[in-house]
């Protein structure tokens, strides 16, 4: 069986038709246009994060305070106080619904 070439021809569409260039004058749709309106509570949002952007992440000069006071040995650590807050923090953690 001898499949033959498929053929590129539009139906309804003669040769000529298909080979004249389209013109630069055909018709186009506008694109629509998007509006969007931000609620008050949006725009005081935005302005907090551009706020906290602002604030470092790690406090550098409490780092170097901490690390004055362990290379004089005079860091001491409370086990109690951290114990008290692991087991706070799990508590927590374990609370359904959370």
């Amino acid at each position: 069986m001898k499949i033959p070439p498929p053929t590129t021809a539009t139906p309804g569409i003669s040769k000529a038709e298909a080979k004249a260039p389209r013109s630069a004058e055909q018709p186009t749709t506008p694109a629509p246009q998007d509006n969007v309106r931000l609620s008050a509570l949006s725009v005081q949002v935005r302005a907090l994060e551009a706020d906290l952007a602002d604030i470092p992440v790690v406090d550098h000069a409490r780092v170097a305070a901490l690390r004055e006071a362990i290379a004089r040995g005079e860091y001491t650590v409370d086990a109690a106080k951290v114990a008290d807050a692991l087991i706070a923090s799990a508590g927590e953690l374990l609370r359904p619904g959370k």
